[in-house]
C-alpha cells in the first residue's frame, strides 16, 4: 500500500493526497500531501489500530471518515487486552 506517513499533515495544494501509513490513536488521522506530491511507501510494520484503516479514505484532500471508523478507534484506545486480542474484538 502506498501512502504517506502520518507525520505529514495538511494539503496545500491540489496534489493527490494520501490516507496516513498508520492510525495515531491519540491524535489527528487526516489525508495529506508530500512536499514533491508523489507518494511515500509505507513500512511493513503494523501497529495497534491500523485495523481502523479501512474506514478512511481520501476524496482529493479531503478526508473521509466511515462512522465506524470513530468507534473502531475509540474501542483500540479503551482496549485492555493484548494485541491480538484488541485486533479480535476492534474493528
Amino acid at each position: 500500500m502506498l501512502a504517506v506517513f502520518a507525520l505529514l499533515q495538511g494539503c496545500t495544494s491540489q496534489r493527490e493526497c494520501f490516507r496516513p501509513c498508520h492510525i495515531d490513536l491519540y491524535g489527528e488521522n487526516a489525508c495529506a500531501g508530500t512536499p514533491d506530491g508523489n507518494p511515500q511507501a509505507c513500512t511493513e510494520m503494523y501497529a495497534a489500530g491500523d485495523k481502523c484503516l479501512q474506514y478512511l479514505s481520501c476524496d482529493g484532500c479531503n478526508t473521509v471518515k466511515d462512522p465506524r471508523f470513530d468507534a473502531c478507534v475509540s474501542c483500540f484506545r479503551a482496549c485492555t487486552g493484548g494485541f491480538e486480542d484488541c485486533e479480535t474484538r476492534c474493528g
